[in-house]
């Protein structure tokens, strides 16, 4: 029950706010991103109340900044970081149940598809860089 009241209010607040939030777009960059910097820290001040975890919001930001800067894409990358625990377990607990036999992601149909549509995915990309 408070998860969907929780998801109403939400609601509610998104579509009110849904005319002033852009605004915050004409910020400049120099006023928004220390802003930004400060409420992060905060956040990740009011975690655990030490300051260790302060730096560390520091230094991986300095991580992104660096990442940005050299053009790597954020979206892989976050995925990667949100989706990789789940995944290791899922894949553990596959293999633990299938005796750590790999060729059961190319039996079944549905890992097959998958595998599939991520190998053609990669032949797809290598072909259209080649080709340009």
């Amino acid at each position: 029950m408070i998860l969907l009241f929780a998801n109403a209010c939400i609601l509610v607040i998104g579509l009110g706010a849904r005319k002033i939030l852009p605004s915050i777009l004409r910020v400049p960059e120099r006023i928004l991103i220390p802003i930004i910097g400060v409420l992060c820290a905060t956040g990740g001040f009011a975690i655990n109340n030490t300051a260790f975890d302060v730096g560390l919001i520091a230094v991986l930001g300095m991580i992104g900044f660096l990442l940005v800067r050299f053009g790597f894409a954020m979206a892989p990358l976050v995925l990667g970081l949100v989706l990789g625990p789940i995944i290791e377990i899922n894949l553990r607990d596959a293999l633990s149940a299938n005796d750590m036999d790999l060729t059961v992601f190319a039996t079944r149909p549905i890992s097959a598809v998958f595998l599939i549509a991520i190998f053609m995915t990669i032949v797809l990309s290598i072909w259209k860089k080649q080709r340009s």
